[in-house]
């Protein structure tokens, strides 16, 4: 979390819409955004591109900043589970359901791209896991 100080009392830096910025997303770019969030997942550009229905070549040149931005960046931003918005401005909350994690997103997508038998599958792996306690 960045703090700057004023007169010696600590100041928040906050957007507009009150969320608190971290120290590694302010002043990132759209492709250094891209970039990060596609890492995380982790995805490779080959992927991205072929999930927003674009050539690599494109998720190339908006993570290197040759390209200031696209028309694709919606369905780049749902292919990598953030928020348009903050994609494009870096306003507002990254992930549009504020509690699911990179991993889980990528455990949503594999069992949306499952064959029936893939499904059945993972179903079963998550009926069989052990809970924590309180049911989370």
């Amino acid at each position: 979390m960045s703090i700057d100080s004023n007169i010696g009392v600590p100041i928040f830096k906050v957007n507009r819409h009150t969320y608190l910025l971290l120290n590694e997303n302010i002043g990132m770019t759209i492709g250094q955004r891209i970039r990060k969030t596609r890492l995380e997942i982790p995805m490779t550009q080959t992927e991205l591109a072929e999930k927003v229905g674009i050539k690599q070549p494109t998720i190339s040149e908006l993570e290197k900043g040759d390209s200031a931005g696209s028309a694709y960046l919606p369905a780049i931003a749902a292919a990598l589970g953030v928020s348009a918005l903050w994609l494009q401005t870096e306003k507002g909350p990254k992930y549009p359901i504020k509690s699911i994690t990179p991993k889980e997103l990528l455990l949503i997508t594999a069992y949306r791209e499952a064959t029936d038998e893939g499904k059945t599958f993972i179903e079963m792996a998550c009926a069989s896991a052990p809970k924590l306690p309180g049911g989370k």
